[in-house]
């Protein structure tokens, strides 16, 4: 496996293992990404061959997009339906044709599923801004001028990977689609958790 070739002595292997971990982390339980990768990952950050650290750092922000990317692949996997919509051109409620067809396509999710997205990506944020924001910046004093280098070359892009692209998919920015009654909350000033789950936890 990945874990135990982070530990070969041949540190061509170690800087292989390093490469394949953000992989691993996209696909994996958030209980294995906390007990065993990236506890592996921090580890190889230290390497005492210096490549292995510079592969580290170079693998930073994939590792940063991977643990964004998982709380939604947990939680909402499913939530796309197979099929076509349903040809109805009114839906439930007197709904319009264009808003049922497209809510045939969800799977609506309730408000207990969406405060659980909601806690594991505050989960996931908190880990990388911990562990990911450390090494970071252990490897930017490295001993070592390549490591340093290599990692202020992609220092900017790391910082771009804690903001979302379009905040506009996040939760509750899908037009109600999420779970019923969402646009009406909205409408009428309902209460929206803010946490500042998107940014370095900054402002």
């Amino acid at each position: 496996t990945v874990l135990a070739l982070a530990e070969d002595p041949n540190f061509r292997v170690r800087r292989a293992a390093v490469q394949a971990l953000p992989r691993m982390l996209g696909s994996a339980t958030l209980d294995d990404v906390k007990r065993r990768l990236l506890p592996r990952f921090v580890a190889l950050s230290g390497d005492e061959m210096y490549r292995v650290r510079k592969a580290s750092g170079e693998c930073l922000v994939d590792v940063s997009r991977a643990l964004g990317v998982l709380p939604w692949r947990i939680h909402f996997g499913d939530v796309w339906r197979n099929g076509n919509a349903s040809s109805d051109p009114t839906g439930e409620n007197g709904e319009n044709a264009g808003d049922h067809r497209n809510r045939s396509l969800y799977r609506l999710r309730t408000k207990k599923q969406i405060g659980e997205l909601h806690a594991t990506i505050h989960e996931c944020h908190e880990i990388r801004r911990r562990a990911l924001c450390a090494i970071a910046k252990k490897l930017l004093e490295d001993s070592n001028k390549f490591v340093r280098y290599g990692m202020m070359q992609f220092l900017g892009p790391l910082i771009a990977s804690f903001y979302p692209l379009d905040r506009g998919s996040m939760v509750g920015g899908m037009g109600g689609l999420l779970y019923p009654g969402a646009v009406a909350e909205g409408a009428s000033g309902g209460k929206h958790n803010n946490n500042a789950t998107g940014t370095l936890g900054m402002g």
